[in-house]
């Protein structure tokens, strides 16, 4: 019993307690921590004394330290102690502290990616209002232009292909094979050849490549200088060209007798059409593994869908229409919403005449070189497209419908509230960015006369999402 209570006694005398080490809360940081440290080593020094050593298995470890030195020393001899050299076991140390070190390191980056996210990549933002850059004659439905590396502008208009040099604002119509129609014009990602769509009278259209330089510069193109990659068939339409970012394959709409859109792809060299999915206005993701398609939505509205070029896997996005993607990740596309306008208003400030229409503005959203930053944002919040940032929104002008109405009511005398609601859709169309996300290029239909206009871009850092 007495043993007992000796070796009791002597543990609790081996115990070193840190209460007296710890700094008092509200302590000067000054002085206090060097203070504070110098405690916490002598306490380990301590508790190191104190904890018991095994003798045995100490002489154990020396015996096959001294065994090993040859190997670790490069065949050097142990000193004549018959103790292991201390400097061999130096290096074993400091790798030691080193690989705790960069431990530290690991669960300290961990912490700052759980706790302080990557901060989303910059939004794209209107800089001012929308500039034409040229009006034309316009009453074709299927109205479409394409821009180059350089910003010149390739329109087509009723069969013709109209070219804008920047920073003109006239176009002149280009000299190309008579008897055939030409539309949905598309430069190549190089801007070295033109892809576009060419039908003549009473035959199948046709998907053709032409060089930039044949189609914008020198005499008239003869119809050997264009390459036919895909043949349609009987009373089928082709539309939407859209080249990889590769430059080496094209990816377009057929629309059937029946009335049914779908995406093939086509290369250049096998000229094999694949077809991708149901829907139109294909674009391509920045790394070419995936594509944007169009398909019809609810209540007739539109919808885009990303689409696996691999494996054919599909995730709804969301409402939209007429996607484009352009090479540093961001997409934009036309978003249909309801608009309400306030003509007049009552005595006590309520509103008396207004206009209900629904408009088509330009928005876009960071999707990533593949869509999966947007795949993840759908996956967190399902808020998809609707994230989306503003870039620009047809002015809420007055039509003549308005003014009529306007004039009818005071005729008749009516003062009580009343709503106009017009069926048409207000809406800028076909927008594309430029290679640089600097200039966003849209068009817009006035009655007979068509606009293509610009809007200068920048990129705003947005805050992070946690």
């Amino acid at each position: 019993m007495k043993n007992d209570r000796d070796n009791r006694r002597n543990k609790a005398e081996k115990v070193v307690l840190m209460d007296k080490y710890r700094r008092p809360s509200g302590a000067e940081e000054t002085g206090a921590a060097e203070q504070s440290l110098t405690q916490l080593l002598d306490h380990i020094r301590r508790v190191r004394k104190a904890v018991p050593v095994n003798r045995r298995l100490q002489e154990e470890l020396r015996e096959k330290l001294l065994r090993r030195q040859p190997e670790t020393t490069g065949g050097g001899s142990a000193g004549t102690s018959g103790r292991p050299n201390l400097q061999s076991s130096k290096p074993y140390a400091k790798r030691k502290i080193g690989g705790l070190f960069l431990l530290l390191l690991l669960a300290a980056a961990v912490l700052a990616v759980r706790f302080y996210p990557t901060p989303t990549p910059a939004s794209l933002q209107p800089v001012d209002s929308p500039v034409a850059v040229v009006r034309f004659w316009n009453e074709d439905a299927g109205v479409s232009f394409t821009v180059s590396r350089t910003g010149d502008l390739l329109a087509a208009r009723h069969g013709q292909l109209l070219l804008v040099r920047k920073p003109e604002s006239r176009y002149r119509v280009l000299a190309l094979p008579p008897n055939r129609r030409y539309h949905s014009p598309a430069f190549s990602p190089d801007g070295s050849k033109v892809a576009l769509v060419q039908q003549k009278p009473g035959r199948s259209p046709q998907i053709a490549v032409v060089s930039t330089a044949k189609l914008l510069g020198g005499p008239a193109v003869s119809a050997r200088d264009f390459e036919v990659l895909v043949e349609g068939g009987e009373n089928v339409q082709f539309t939407h060209l859209a080249w990889s970012p590769s430059g080496t394959e094209l990816a377009y709409t057929e629309i059937t007798p029946q009335n049914t859109a779908r995406v093939w792809v086509v290369g250049e060299k096998d000229n094999t059409p694949h077809l991708l999915t149901a829907g139109k206005h294909p674009t391509w993701s920045p790394d070419g593994a995936s594509l944007i398609v169009q398909r019809p939505g609810p209540n007739g509205s539109s919808t885009l869908y990303l689409v696996d070029r691999e494996n054919g896997a599909e995730l709804l996005l969301g409402q939209g229409e007429q996607p484009a993607w352009s090479a540093g990740g961001h997409l934009v596309f036309v978003s249909i919403r309801p608009q309400e306008r306030i003509l007049t208003f009552m005595p006590d400030g309520s509103p008396q005449f207004s206009v209900q229409q629904r408009i088509g503005e330009i928005r876009s959203v960071y999707t990533g070189a593949s869509g999966r930053e947007l795949a993840e944002r759908l996956g967190r919040d399902r808020n998809g497209l609707a994230a989306s940032n503003l870039l620009a929104s047809p002015g809420a002008e007055s039509s003549n419908r308005e003014i009529e109405w306007l004039r009818w009511l005071e005729l008749q005398g009516v003062r009580e509230p009343r709503v106009l609601r017009l069926e048409t859709v207000v809406k800028y169309q076909n927008p594309v960015l430029d290679q640089q996300e600097d200039n966003l290029f849209f068009l817009r239909q006035d009655g007979a006369t068509a606009t293509i206009l610009q809007v200068n871009l920048k990129k705003q850092a947005v805050a992070p999402v946690s």
